[in-house]
């Protein structure tokens, strides 16, 4: 297959630090090409990829400065329009930017099908009704029921390369919390749940603007407990570190998120993950397997408790059974070839 990757440009492919869809368009370019397949990667120059890389951005635009929606969405729609105008060597695009393969589809003429990354906000739900005949992938079941009257030929989940990641079996007493610190991602609930059980935690993450008065009022005043600790955001082998040498992963959301992908990244280090049920979690979390599901804060303390009975091999295996970088390669295979079969 002639494959084009239409991917975002505010961050490079792969990102320099933090970016869960660069992350993946990474990994699906690199797996297309090495099942020879010949892949076109529509990304920013700085990107690093075997694929054919086609830019007309020479560098990623957020490091630069475009760190708004007026300031990058301009960009980003050049950047879309560009390369979509080079679409007839090619059998089919996926688009990987949040509404601008969308509202370009009905010109291109090859198929076009989008994957949905991010959440629904207002302004994206009502492109996407706008254009409900699109072919659209969700990254989980959960996701495509927020939103169900949209044209879904498929859902992919996320995968990960498990290659650089071994499972380690012996485990500190410390809980973990990994992303943004925020109300929709519960790191209030984290912090209430360390000291109910008077366990060490550590806050691993970014504080986005519009959060900083949560972080304040939430979150900076529990800082003078010495069993809390906030490191920042993590990148790479720090990253890793943590997540492998955490009891758990505590992920106490407070909203439908579409799929996490720290919690599989926690899996494949043999950390179990704690979880309240929202969105995806209980299509990624398998009780007693790969952790804990829980419906009120009472089933979170429970979940750390039996988090500990869960060996690392079992979070491992749960995760390669399912969410390999591998295994969402073949997904993508499945719905281009549904989509040139004229399936869908």
């Amino acid at each position: 297959m002639r494959i084009g990757l239409l991917a975002p440009v505010a961050l490079s492919i792969p990102p320099e630090g933090y970016g869960g869809t660069e992350l993946v368009v990474a990994m699906l370019a690199d797996g297309l090409v090495a099942r020879g397949h010949r892949v076109v990667l529509f990304a920013s120059g700085d990107s690093r990829t075997t694929a054919e890389l086609r830019a007309l951005h020479p560098r990623a635009l957020t490091p630069l400065g475009y760190d708004t929606k007026e300031k990058y969405l301009p960009l980003e729609a050049r950047h879309a329009e560009w390369s979509l105008a080079q679409a007839s060597d090619l059998d089919l695009i996926h688009d990987h930017t949040k509404t601008q393969g969308v509202l370009r589809a009905a010109s291109v003429s090859v198929p076009v099908v989008t994957t949905i990354h991010n959440d629904f906000t207002p302004e994206r739900r009502t492109t996407y009704l706008a254009h409900a005949k699109h072919r659209y992938v969700s990254i989980s079941k959960a996701q495509a029921s927020r939103l169900d009257a949209l044209n879904y030929v498929g859902t992919v989940y996320n995968g990960i390369d498990l290659s650089a990641q071994r499972p380690r079996a012996r485990k500190e007493d410390f809980l973990l919390f990994l992303g943004r610190l925020c109300e929709a991602k519960g790191t209030h609930t984290a912090i209430a749940l360390a000291q109910r059980l008077d366990l060490p935690l550590v806050l691993a993450g970014k504080v986005d603007p519009v959060d900083r008065e949560y972080f304040e009022a939430q979150v900076a005043p529990h800082l003078s407990d010495p069993k809390i600790r906030f490191v920042g955001e993590v990148h790479g082998a720090a990253k890793w570190d943590l997540l492998s040498r955490a009891r758990c992963l505590v992920f106490p959301i407070q909203w439908a998120e579409p799929f996490g992908l720290v919690m599989i990244e926690a899996m494949a280090c043999g950390t179990p993950v704690v979880a309240t049920r929202y969105g995806s979690v209980p299509e990624v979390v398998e009780p007693m397997v790969s952790g804990w599901i829980a419906d009120d804060f009472e089933g979170l303390v429970e979940g750390v408790s039996r988090a500990a009975h869960i060996p690392a091999t079992s979070c491992r295996g749960w995760v390669e059974a399912r969410f390999s970088a591998e295994a969402m390669v073949e997904g993508y295979l499945s719905v281009y070839e549904r989509i040139l079969r004229g399936a869908s």
